[in-house]
């Protein structure tokens, strides 16, 4: 049992030991990933999540980096792949719009007919839920449900 104590404290100590190695070693380097980052994304927000997924990929393999004589080097590498990798993802996720920004009308635009486009269950259900009067009424133009409608509302005056 006393085996069993030994090793829990020191598998602690050799985690403690290496939070702290980590930490005197890859922290002088935060300013030049930050830096890197920065000139990567444009965008101090996205350089900061960018250099935070760094520092955990490092963190990750530390065994494996601490045995190379170029941290810094290995630590911006493991950078410009996670930048590769995040943009090579963003470019490849479809593009998001708001619900509230497309008007019913927009609907039947976004896919064009005939174009072999499957239509979403929402676009589907929205395009069965208008009224066909409705829906015809902005491209009418001058017709005479517009005209019998001013006509109706007019007051003699």
């Amino acid at each position: 049992m006393n085996n069993n104590n030994d090793l829990s404290r020191h598998s602690s100590a050799t985690a403690g030991d290496s939070v702290r190695s980590f930490e005197s070693d890859v922290l002088p380097v935060a300013g030049d990933l930050y830096r890197r980052a920065l000139a990567y994304t444009k965008n101090d927000a996205h350089a900061d999540d960018l250099v935070q997924e760094t520092l955990l990929k490092a963190y990750k393999a530390f065994d494996k980096l601490r045995l190379e004589t170029h941290l810094r080097a290995s630590l911006l590498c493991i950078m410009r792949n996670t930048w590769i990798n995040n943009y090579r993802a963003d470019l490849r996720r479809p593009v998001e719009t708001l619900v509230g920004d497309i008007a019913d009308g927009q609907l039947d635009s976004v896919v064009p007919h005939g174009s072999g486009h499957v239509l979403s269950a929402e676009h589907q259900a929205l395009r069965h839920m208008l009224d066909p009067e409705l829906a015809a009424a902005p491209h009418a133009g001058d017709s005479d449900a517009y005209g019998s409608r001013s006509s109706r509302s007019a007051k003699p005056g």
